[in-house]
């Protein structure tokens, strides 16, 4: 079942939102609560109101960077005044002493005196002024930097957004947006724009390529592999982003982690990278590889020496990671560039993909994505952009002259590198792992940049108000430290629930036990087998025969006589049934005993009496594959998975198959953990050998909904 409350959106920001396509888009906090029953799970789905919220957190981070702004400047202010006074400077010497102290960390800042008192400053995105007279300074309520100066720019039906103090190249085939917008920094260095879909985060002209999903309420990335001239595959194992290495060896838990950031951090940075993706439609990459200016700050342009990790300090991955953090700041004298509009990132191992995907459909370059023949692997590197047929898009040496260090990482102790370099000739996908305290001669990097928010796109979720104990969920932010704990919540009398997943849209529950047969009245009819007086719907129990399970399903699923339509709206459809978005035909799914018996689980008529009196509730009945993996994965150490047989070269075409740990992949897999809760496993085979899915299963069209796990 899934119940809806409507969000009240304070009407000034719903308006600004409206006005503004630059600014922030709310994100409708959806709170769904899923109850898993039976051979099957109920849903309620509660949409909250905000409360102000957002607008409140907006007017806090405005009054603070106002503050911030007023105190640098009258600082700089007291510090003129304090040299300038007993020299006998007149207001326009001081005027110009300001600008330049105000420079130091602000390339854009401005001081003029408009009026013989009165001087007017633009200084870190905002105007203010300073009577001389008694050293009032006002700050304007306005944010000149982020309205007057990011300016959008389109083509190909397609929009980038241009920083402030960026230009866009004044070369015609560099003006195209499909085949590599470049622009420049007031540095010099180029960039090209990658544009993606906020909506579903796949590159622009893709589909199903999303660079990242939220899991847990943490944004995760997505990678990709097998890339050819047309197509690449998601990747379903080892690989992963963000990540902090934890072998205390030689990993990021080690003494080779200078930088002593923590996994808290590097999810934090990888949150902010995706919500000013969501906001922004795209991020910038570098045009080259990385090398170093005559200042020694990081910089991509053509013609320079690359920067390997051996000449970092430290002179490793760690090295290159923060030396690439310091391509953009506030600070001049610390970053190569002052700008407050964009922060740099070594680039992401799902950035990376995001760019070879967007590539493989949009330009000219598509077939060297796949090639290995374009590049530098003469032996000696080159400089940047000299192996002009390397060129991908605008973007050089993809192919060779170095690898490429990512933030994707692989076992607990490795990072990932991308392509090839002056020796091995690699192709632009091409993944090869090295520990990050590795001293290495053949390895450089890209730096990404991503616009900043005026303030982030997705506030904390306001959950509703349901207890664990004496906790309110509302006010815990991981709410997968409380998977398996019982709730408050209440709907029919004598069910119980547990809190089973949650996401950034949804809340899920679980039924604490099996519901009895006569709660679900005439949408089951009782199968024929020799006990049938017990009180619960079985999967199948010891007592009955193999066929007994098909009998149950042949009599009730399959003769429900659910549409295919009760797929097709659900709202989780998208979301958590991906196979759905590969092969989903309707007038097959009305006769196709898989996606018939889906249609049932998913019908929110069959299941509506579980909802009980929360206005705009549903229910379905059951919890899809994914929704399961990813609630046992987050209290497990040995994960399950999930795998689309349809989009497998040689599978069949009927759903899912899954595993446990290192398994092979099955419809009916062993194993599962039972020693903390019932929640994901059949405690009591007495009732049920086995939980229906809402997921069809990878072996036949008799399995209906996927029977996850024998869980005994």
């Amino acid at each position: 079942m899934k119940i809806k409350f409507k969000n009240k959106v304070n009407k000034n920001a719903r308006n600004n939102i409206k006005n503004n396509e630059k600014g922030i888009t709310l994100i409708a906090l959806v709170v769904t609560i899923i109850v898993l029953i039976i051979l099957a799970g109920i849903s309620i789905s509660l949409i909250l109101g905000n409360n102000g919220i957002i607008t409140k957190a907006r007017d806090a981070k405005k009054n603070e960077n106002e503050a911030q702004t007023r105190e640098k400047i009258q600082i700089a202010w007291d510090g003129v005044q304090i040299e300038g006074i007993p020299k006998g400077w007149d207001n326009e010497t001081k005027t110009e002493a300001l600008e330049n102290e105000l420079k130091k960390s602000d390339n854009n800042a401005k001081a003029d005196l408009v009026e013989t008192d009165i001087i007017k400053v633009k200084y870190k995105g905002y105007e203010s002024t300073i009577d001389t007279k008694d050293g009032n300074i006002i700050i304007s309520n306005v944010d000149v930097k982020k309205e007057e100066e990011n300016k959008e720019y389109s083509s190909d039906g397609k929009t980038a957004i241009i920083p402030a103090g960026f230009t866009i190249s004044d070369k015609e085939e560099e003006k195209s947006i499909d085949n590599g917008l470049v622009v420049k920094g007031p540095d010099g260095s180029e960039f090209v724009w990658i544009p993606i879909n906020k909506e579903t985060l796949s590159p622009e002209g893709t589909s199903n390529k999303e660079m990242a999903e939220k899991i847990n309420g943490k944004w995760k990335g997505i990678l990709y592999e097998n890339y050819s001239s047309t197509s690449s595959d998601k990747m379903t194992y080892g690989n992963r982003e963000p990540i902090y290495l934890n072998d205390s060896y030689s990993g990021d838990a080690s003494p080779s982690n200078v930088l002593m950031f923590t996994e808290a951090e590097l999810q934090t940075n990888y949150d902010k990278m995706i919500n000013s993706i969501k906001t922004n439609g795209g991020f910038y990459v570098s045009r080259f590889e990385v090398s170093l200016n005559e200042n020694g700050k990081i910089q991509s342009k053509s013609g320079t020496e690359p920067l390997t990790a051996s000449s970092c300090n430290p002179y490793n991955w760690y090295g290159m990671y923060n030396t690439i953090k310091h391509y953009a700041g506030s600070n001049t004298n610390e970053y190569t560039i002052s700008n407050g509009n964009v922060f740099s990132e070594m680039i992401y191992g799902s950035c990376y993909d995001a760019m070879l995907n967007w590539a493989l459909f949009n330009g000219n370059d598509s077939r060297k994505v796949g090639e290995r023949e374009n590049g530098n692997h003469t032996g000696t590197i080159k400089n940047t952009g000299e192996t002009v047929n390397d060129k991908i898009n605008n973007i050089y040496d993809l192919e060779g002259n170095l690898r490429e260090y990512t933030q994707e990482g692989n076992t607990s102790s490795s990072r990932m590198r991308r392509g090839g370099d002056y020796s091995y000739q690699g192709r632009p996908g091409d993944r090869g792992g090295q520990g990050p305290w590795a001293y290495e001669n053949f390895s450089g990097s890209r730096i990404t940049l991503f616009l900043e928010n005026d303030h982030e796109t997705e506030e904390k979720i306001t959950h509703p108000e349901i207890k664990v104990g004496t906790t309110n969920i509302k006010n815990v932010t991981d709410l997968s430290t409380l998977y398996g704990e019982k709730t408050d919540f209440s709907s029919i009398k004598g069910i119980e629930w547990q809190l089973f997943y949650d996401d950034v849209d949804n809340i899920y529950l679980i039924a604490s036990d099996y519901v009895p047969n006569f709660l679900l009245g005439s949408e089951l009819v009782k199968p024929n087998y020799s006990n049938s007086s017990t009180d619960y719907i079985p999967f199948y129990g010891a007592e009955f025969t193999a066929n007994s399970k098909n009998e149950i399903m042949e009599n009730n699923i399959w003769k429900n006589g659910s549409k295919a339509s009760t797929i097709r709206d659900n709202p989780l459809t998208g979301k958590y049934l991906k196979w759905i978005g590969s092969k989903f035909d309707t007038t097959e799914s009305e006769t196709n005993p898989n996606l018939k018996a889906l249609a049932y689980m998913m019908d929110t008529n069959v299941w509506k009496k579980f909802a009980g009196s929360v206005e705009g509730a549903y229910a379905i009945g059951g919890p899809t594959l994914e929704i399961f993996v990813n609630s046992y994965n987050a209290k497990h150490d040995t994960k399950c998975g999930t795998y689309e047989t349809i989009d497998e070269t040689n599978a069949n075409e009927y759903g899912y198959l899954s595993k446990i740990g290192t398994q092979d992949w099955s419809i009916f897999p062993d194993g599962l953990d039972n020693s903390s809760t019932n929640m994901w496993v059949i405690t009591d085979n007495k009732k049920a050998y086995g939980m229906w899915i809402a997921s069809p299963n990878g072996y036949t069209d008799r399995g209906s909904a996927l029977c996850l796990y024998r869980c005994y």
